[in-house]
């Protein structure tokens, strides 16, 4: 197996989405062929024999000249960091930091050159410097890149949806990703997408035919069939998963359409809401089974118990979110019981899941109320998308597929820079 390291902003791990992708996508990677830089995060496993962390707060100190705290995360535990908010006067000041690369010193070069990679890969995302950094690797070592992407922040007019596209700080941060995503695009051996529709609209604006792939993200839901207990006596919905990005209006409608329909069902919601005003709304709605944050245990043992699982997504969201496609989707597609999806149609995800008849669409209030009538009340018609999901996890979710599929690029890119 080849030597991979791993530039990301989020350790390999199970408790968040961006580490869990990465780690069902290097399954099978035994750990001394993974070395890893990231930002963020706590080495709670195995799976990676050699670590360089480097913290915003460490990247600041540099710059500041300040007493340098940069460690070797073998055994050390990152203290949680107060958070900054997410502007983009605070994205391009933290830029700058970064790129003044006081940060980069001789234990990180040691670092490289003890582990020494045969690919860098990359785990792109909305911070310039990362870019950066991956490009300086690549260039410095003259070893192979290969980028991972499931966002689409290059391609936006709006970087988020609560920027400002007319400031100058929008401008600036817009204008850094950009550059530093060409340079990277300029050497970068291989590109892959997490959904079809995301290739497509990359290949459009950066051309690079022949060097990308789609490989949906996967779930770590393994050989689950189609739970014969789907409906229970008592009709329950859980939702388990991020509370934001308007996803809170989305859930307060459907639970108010669920108590409508069925004033004994139960909607068990798993998250963090963006406010205590939209948790107090919500949680009033008799149907409603608030549980806050669980672990990741628990919501198996919630969703076992579930009649269906929900996933939702505000319509003004679209431009936004258009690309989106997290890890609770592949997840909600192999756990065996009817998925409920409360989204527009616009969205991409959307229509893949219809393609395949893998869930239940609801693209507005009317239809919602229409599905969860029949849902309740006709058992048969509530699982039979059940089967059709567990074949779609086994052609594109599926983790070791996915993986034996990775392992094959990394061979493809490493034997092309042998040969040239």
């Amino acid at each position: 197996m080849y030597k991979l390291l791993i530039v990301s902003n989020e350790y390999l791990s199970k408790t968040s989405s961006n580490g869990r992708t990465l780690l069902n996508l290097l399954s099978g990677y035994q750990p001394e062929c993974l070395g890893q830089f990231f930002l963020h995060g706590i080495q709670d496993n195995d799976a990676v024999s050699r670590c360089f962390q480097v913290s915003d707060r460490d990247a600041l100190n540099a710059f500041l000249f300040r007493k340098k705290k940069t460690t070797l995360t073998s055994q050390t535990k990152q203290l949680k960091a107060k958070k900054i908010p997410h502007t983009c006067r605070n994205m391009v000041l933290r830029n700058i930091i970064w790129l003044s690369y006081r940060w980069w010193d001789k234990r990180f070069d040691n670092f490289i050159n003890d582990f020494s990679p045969d690919v860098v890969l990359f785990q792109a995302g909305d911070s310039p410097f990362m870019f950066s950094i991956a490009y300086r690797i690549s260039k410095r070592w003259n070893i192979p890149l290969v980028m991972y992407n499931s966002e689409s922040y290059v391609l936006k007019k709006k970087i988020y949806y609560s920027a400002n596209p007319r400031s100058l700080w929008h401008f600036a941060l817009m204008r850094s990703l950009r550059h530093w995503y060409k340079k990277v695009m300029s050497i970068c051996s291989f590109c892959i997408y997490s959904m079809e529709d995301l290739e497509k609209a990359y290949q459009k604006v950066f051309p690079h035919p022949g060097r990308s792939k789609t490989l949906y993200i996967a779930s770590s839901i393994e050989n689950a069939k189609a739970i014969d207990s789907c409906s229970p006596e008592l009709f329950t919905v859980a939702y388990c998963g991020n509370l934001g990005v308007g996803r809170s209006d989305c859930l307060l409608e459907f639970a108010q359409t669920l108590y409508k329909v069925d004033k004994t069902a139960k909607l068990i919601v798993c998250g963090k809401f963006p406010t205590e005003e939209m948790r107090q709304k919500i949680c009033q709605i008799p149907v409603v089974d608030y549980r806050g944050f669980v672990s990741y245990e628990e919501v198996q043992n919630i969703i076992n118990a579930s009649s269906a699982v929900l996933h939702c997504e505000k319509t003004d969201r679209l431009t936004d979110l258009r690309y989106a496609f997290s890890t609770k989707i592949a997840d909600s597609l192999a756990c065996g019981k009817p998925f409920i999806v409360y989204a527009s149609r616009e969205y991409p995800f959307v229509q893949y899941l219809e393609n395949y008849k893998a869930a239940h669409i609801a693209g507005d209030l009317k239809e919602l109320e229409e599905i969860l009538v029949r849902c309740v009340s006709d058992r048969e018609f509530l699982c039979y998308p059940v089967n059709n999901a567990l074949d779609l996890v086994k052609k594109n979710h599926n983790i070791q597929k996915n993986a034996e599929e990775f392992k094959r690029i990394i061979e493809q890119v490493v034997l092309h820079k042998k040969i040239y």
